[in-house]
């Protein structure tokens, strides 16, 4: 996907997403899941209040090897440093294979090659890393293999900044103006009202002058001016102004109430997605969890939108898990999502507020975040790495 790509190694995610940022890098890769040691907490502490687009996924079988100074006999090793991750992944082995090693989190696991090979670790150490790692800092091979479980897998996410501006004094697009110009949700706007006089001045222009067949063409521009003036006042053309903001692709956090006991929201792992569209002159939500893309999570009963001619609106919606219908619904509850936008015609591009489930008694908080079809897709597509320990 990417050709000709320089690699630019960043050693934390911290750092990832700030290169990102100051435009350092067009890319960040960062590891955000274990299948032994679960969710890697510095990178949700560096990109659950950023904006980024997510680019792909990748899963890797993940393998770590122990090392040591060629010149260091095993007996004299007293630490084994790595990345918290490594550590984690690995325990059960090493209290087996080297029981009296003390731990010591480094921020990195080929750093930590590095450092012992330069001589910025003790010599007694020993360094958790990859195979290719130790074997380019001329390191001596201890054990290798001594991940806990041979199925050890890690998930890699790719990010960008986003395409979309979420700064709300981001000015309309010239053709929302317009449209806004023409229509509002409470009637006709001031550039419809304009175009339906000019019709009716050039209707009777042309009934009272004798140079054309002018009554055909009165009676034809009055017919136009009578079908704009209908649609302009229709519950269509209003419902399309109201709705027009929303409709689009959505990915959403939630976030239950409980979980701010823990310090550590790991809801954040797992972002879900969502289109607005509108059926019938009706707004219809569907939404998917991104690790299920293939199974509906919930579809909306009923929504209630406020007026979209003002800078501050809202969206309320109930919903339900449409595969528990007639079964007792294991999900279903309301949502109420507000919006705040300098001008009546921007498109709304970040909501949030709080959800309450009917049948889980569960509380908290949502925020959606508008995305373009492209990362919808990425989202649809890309394998996410399931439940973990």
């Amino acid at each position: 996907m990417l050709d000709n790509t320089e690699l630019v190694p960043l050693v934390n995610s911290q750092r990832v997403v700030y290169a990102l940022k100051t435009h350092e890098v067009d890319y960040g890769v960062v590891a955000v899941k274990n299948s032994i040691g679960g969710q890697v907490k510095e990178t949700f502490d560096a990109i659950k209040d950023e904006q980024l687009e997510l680019v792909s996924t990748t899963i890797l079988d993940i393998h770590h090897c122990l090392f040591k100074l060629a010149n260091v006999d095993a007996k004299d090793l007293t630490h084994v440093a790595s990345h918290i991750q490594a550590l984690k992944q690995t325990r059960k082995h090493r209290a087996e294979a080297c029981p009296n090693l003390q731990e010591l989190e480094i921020e990195d696991t080929a750093i930590g090659a590095q450092w012992l090979a330069s001589g910025m670790l003790p010599p007694s150490t020993a360094v958790l890393c990859r195979a290719n790692a130790g074997a380019t800092f001329g390191l001596e091979l201890i054990e290798t293999n001594l991940e806990d479980e041979p199925d050890n897998r890690t998930e890699f996410r790719m990010f960008r900044l986003p395409t979309l501006n979420y700064d709300e004094e981001v000015p309309p697009r010239w053709g929302d103006r317009i449209l806004y110009a023409c229509v509002t949700q409470r009637g006709i706007g001031v550039l419809g009202k304009a175009i339906l006089i000019f019709g009716v001045f050039a209707a009777l222009f042309f009934a009272g002058s004798p140079l054309f067949d002018s009554m055909d063409i009165a009676v034809s521009l009055g017919g136009v001016v009578s079908a704009l003036l209908l649609y302009l006042t229709s519950n269509k053309a209003k419902n399309l102004m109201q709705f027009r903001s929303l409709k689009g692709y959505w990915k959403y956090y939630s976030i239950p109430d409980k979980s701010r006991k823990s310090g550590f929201d790991m809801l954040y792992e797992t972002p879900r997605i969502v289109v607005i569209d509108v059926i019938d002159d009706e707004l219809y939500m569907k939404g998917w969890l991104c690790d299920k893309t293939s199974i509906p999570f919930f579809e909306s009963t009923k929504t209630i939108v406020s007026p979209s001619d003002k800078p501050q609106g809202s969206l309320v919606y109930w919903y339900q898990d449409p595969r528990e219908v007639g079964r007792g619904a294991s999900l279903g509850g309301f949502a109420e999502l507000n919006w705040l936008k300098k001008h009546p015609s921007t498109q709304v591009n970040r909501m949030s507020g709080r959800y309450s489930g009917r049948t889980t008694n569960e509380t908290g908080c949502l925020v959606f975040y508008r995305i373009t079809e492209e990362e919808f897709d990425v989202h649809r597509k890309c394998q996410f790495l399931g439940k973990t320990k």
